[in-house]
């Protein structure tokens, strides 16, 4: 679309603005894409959103001419605003709603399966189920997992009414067997499977009705959560309305670690009891588990920063001071003030927490 200085424009309502303390970004939800802007063309949406473009240019001054031409052409070429020639029409345009509704009382759930845990499955999945959990993170803490161990998973989860199961098995011998692929395809909630500890290069293998991925890290430790990337970002509009208002790891999030304890994730050190003797239920409606469900970006230190803090990852239970529950997520390598990205684990400032995590053996 070529730039008419005659017409109105307007910011879409699929896109949203954050500002970080050193520049900001625009989230197109629509096209699960973002783009870092300099904070100049925040102020200049702002200011003008709705206004025709030529009086927008008559504001400036000609050193600044170019640079505006420039800011439009950037926002037109990837659909972040609209030109309007009819000012009537403005009214139409309205920001999409940044309100988050989730009806289940758990919307996920993470399981550690051991052999310590394994007798409680069906347990389990019928409490989750009761609670209207959709997404299930199943994974296996098994050397060598029996087949008829597997099976039994398989038939557990079928079940149960899951949206998405996702499966970290450890890679063994008998993953390259045609009839564990037909096994998984006649589940249709498992949508993703992942081998850990595999000889190969990591790689993924796209199916009809799921992905396999391979993935060299050993993933029998739970100090392997917590990494913040900009890999693992959600551009969607469900994950930056939820990151308003909630914590989007821990926000209606259930866990049961290795060992049955019932925590908020299985890495975190407070347990609410362990499912051979505790109803998930009871868990849930307690009021100093649902704590964590709230801490949201705009309160941890370092995150209210940050541009990216509304479509990033967040996790509690590896965090710079473990003494403070609002601190800056351990295995961040961002810096919202230089906007670089830099080794996490190499940080002075990060070992004293390292050692307290006993995290030197997985870096």
């Amino acid at each position: 679309m070529i730039l008419n200085k005659s017409n109105y424009f307007k910011v879409l309502g699929v896109c949203k603005i954050v500002d970080g303390i050193s520049r900001s970004i625009i989230i197109d939800t629509q096209n699960f894409n973002y783009f870092v802007v300099p904070k100049d063309l925040i102020i200049l949406l702002r200011k003008f959103d709705g206004k025709r473009i030529c009086n927008v240019l008559d504001y400036y001054d000609l050193d600044n001419y170019n640079t505006v031409i420039s800011y439009f052409i950037f926002l037109i070429k990837h659909n972040l605003i609209i030109q309007i020639d009819n000012k009537k029409i403005l009214s139409m345009f309205k920001e999409s709603d940044n309100y988050w509704c989730d009806f289940s009382t758990v919307q996920n759930s993470v399981i550690d399966l051991s052999d310590k845990n394994i007798n409680y499955l069906e347990k389990i999945f019928i409490e989750l189920s009761n609670l209207n959990c959709k997404y299930l993170q199943i994974r296996s803490r098994f050397r060598n997992m029996p087949n008829t161990t597997l099976f039994n998973l398989i038939r557990l989860i079928k079940s149960q009414d899951f949206l998405f199961v996702q499966l970290f098995l450890e890679y063994n011998i008998y993953v390259k067997d045609i009839n564990f692929t037909d096994l998984f395809s006649s589940c249709p909630s498992i949508g993703e499977i992942t081998y850990y500890s595999s000889p190969s290069r990591s790689h993924s293998i796209i199916l009809n009705s799921f992905v396999i991925n391979y993935i060299s890290e050993d993933f029998s430790s739970e100090c392997i959560c917590g990494l913040i990337s900009a890999k693992l970002f959600a551009v969607n509009l469900s994950h930056f309305t939820e990151s308003l208002s909630f914590n989007t790891c821990l926000n209606r999030k259930i866990s049961i670690d290795v060992n049955g304890q019932i925590k908020n994730c299985p890495s975190m050190a407070k347990c609410y009891g362990n499912i051979r003797d505790t109803k998930l239920i009871d868990v849930v409606n307690d009021p100093e588990f649902q704590k964590v469900w709230h801490i949201k970006k705009d309160e941890i230190t370092k995150c209210k920063d940050c541009e990216f803090r509304h479509i990033c990852t967040d996790c509690r239970a590896y965090i710079e001071n473990p003494n403070d529950i609002y601190s800056a997520p351990l295995k961040c390598g961002y810096n919202p003030y230089t906007c670089e990205w830099e080794e996490w684990s190499t940080n002075p400032l990060k070992q004293q927490a390292i050692d307290y995590y006993g995290m030197r053996e997985i870096l």
